[in-house]
């Protein structure tokens, strides 16, 4: 596809500095729209569908990642990414003018459409501009944008929405926006994209589409919109399953399908997928419900819940930058995720037994050091991934990544949230959220979530352990 030789160093950091710019662009607007839903259902008067916007990003965001990654292959990587940063700009703007939540709603789903292409090329350039030892620290600064982005997100919305107004969340992406493009979009012009007679595959899309929309709607409204045992769930559940069987046919069988079959076929990339999934979805679970735990039994206030969450959004970014700089002194690339892994998982399990007898301040530190350990697997993951697909099938494979890291996120938090909340918690906080009932059985609850946390990081780190050692920049031979 692309070469790394020809580029110099200033336009390999200007095509990085354009490509973490638009990275941040999309992973903010996955948290910052979140402090300012009361004062947006407030102002429209509907707060039955407020829900829908977040839900909406978070659908469309997912199912697109793929279809942006195999475009990028197949056209090349510049203009994807400038049709990517359009779309993503045409849909803040519909956001902001936006007059009542439906279309809200809608144009937040616009607004994904660039969100998730701006996701998955900006990880599958960094794979064409440096080698894969490279890769690892610039990873890193990956994980280090998306650490920003969920920290800086939810107070920068909350800011937004008190003293100005919501609609100022949406404007502000137009002029990052343009510095993302300026800088991205200049330097990709080096990129030399290789003509190839394939095609975008359009029926796999749809099938994929179909499969993976219903059931991250199924998952992220199971429990909340309806029930999971409801006519509505097992109807979406059913058409997701006959939808992605499909799908996995047409890849078994079509050349040049949406996911390639080469990619899904190698043992390496498979394992690796599997990995990402469950360690960040992990991640991912224990940060969406953490917060509860620190406010209903530990009984702090909302804002010093979310300080106290930020050891481990810093913990993330530390582990994966420390492993990916780790690939330019060990030849054994495997050796620091697995050490990481392992440390989190018995971590976690420690905490699972203790957890009544934990402050705050420890809580939050201890956090932080699982962070580090799932951290670790991030960067050398995706490389892993990239290196055994080479650069034919490099948008692909990476946004094969990016997919399971959003799936593994969506699914974890709907498995958490249902240990939580499924033990008589709702009944509780019907009463009080002070009450002792409540602070008893979220505690008891947590605990079996930490459990929970403690196999998927085990089973992650045997996943990883399997891997097949595979030299790095040699194509995956």
């Amino acid at each position: 596809m692309s070469s790394p030789q020809p580029l110099s160093r200033k336009v390999r950091f200007r095509i990085l500095f354009g490509c973490m710019t638009a990275l941040f662009l999309a992973a903010l607007d996955q948290t910052i729209v979140a402090p300012a839903l009361p004062a947006i259902a407030e102002e429209f008067g509907d707060w039955g569908n407020v829900s829908w916007v977040v839900t909406a990003y978070l659908l469309v965001a997912t199912v697109v990642i793929p279809i942006y990654g195999r475009a990028s292959d197949v056209y090349g990587r510049r203009p994807v990414m400038a049709v990517a940063i359009a779309i993503f700009c045409l849909g803040s703007v519909l956001c902001a003018l936006s007059t009542n939540m439906v279309l809200l709603s809608a144009a937040r789903g616009v607004q994904a459409l660039g969100g998730g292409g701006l996701i998955s090329i900006a990880m599958t350039v960094v794979g064409d501009i440096f080698e894969p030892r490279e890769r690892g620290k610039y990873q890193g600064y990956i994980s280090g944008v998306y650490a920003c982005a969920a920290l800086l997100g939810p107070s920068l919305g909350g800011v937004i929405s008190d003293y100005l107004h919501w609609s100022v969340i949406f404007w502000i992406n137009l002029p990052i926006g343009c510095v993302a493009a300026c800088a991205a979009l200049s330097g990709m012009g080096y990129l030399r994209h290789v003509e190839r007679t394939r095609y975008l595959d359009l029926p796999g899309a749809a099938l994929f589409v179909c499969g993976v929309g219903c059931l991250v709607l199924t998952v992220s409204s199971g429990g909340t919109r309806w029930a999971w045992t409801s006519e509505t769930s097992l109807l979406s559940a059913a058409v997701s399953v006959l939808f992605i069987t499909f799908f996995i046919v047409r890849i078994m069988k079509t050349e040049d399908a949406l996911i390639s079959r080469r990619v899904v076929s190698d043992r390496v990339i498979v394992l690796s997928v599997a990995t990402a999934a469950l360690a960040v979805g992990t991640s991912i679970g224990l940060s969406t419900f953490v917060p509860t735990f620190f406010q209903i039994v530990l009984g702090l206030s909302p804002t010093l819940a979310g300080l106290a969450l930020v050891p481990m959004m810093f913990g993330v970014a530390v582990g994966a930058t420390l492993s990916g700089r780790s690939l330019v002194r060990f030849t054994n690339y495997k050796v620091v995720p697995t050490v990481g892994l392992c440390c989190a998982a018995m971590i976690v399990t420690v905490l699972a037994f203790s957890i009544l007898d934990v402050s705050a301040i420890t809580l939050s530190v201890v956090l932080a050091f699982v962070s580090i350990g799932i951290g670790s697997v991030m960067p050398v993951s995706m490389i892993v991934v990239q290196n055994a697909a080479g650069r034919s099938e490099l948008g692909s494979a990476t946004a094969l990544m990016g997919l399971s890291r959003q799936l593994g996120g969506v699914l974890l938090v709907a498995v958490f949230g249902t240990v939580l909340f499924g033990g008589g918690l709702n009944v509780a906080l019907s009463d009080s959220i002070a009450s002792t009932d409540a602070r008893d059985i979220v505690a008891g609850q947590f605990s079996v979530v930490l459990g929970v946390a403690a196999v998927n990081l085990v089973l992650a780190m045997l996943l990883f352990l399997g891997i097949e050692q595979r030299q790095l920049g040699t194509g995956g031979k």
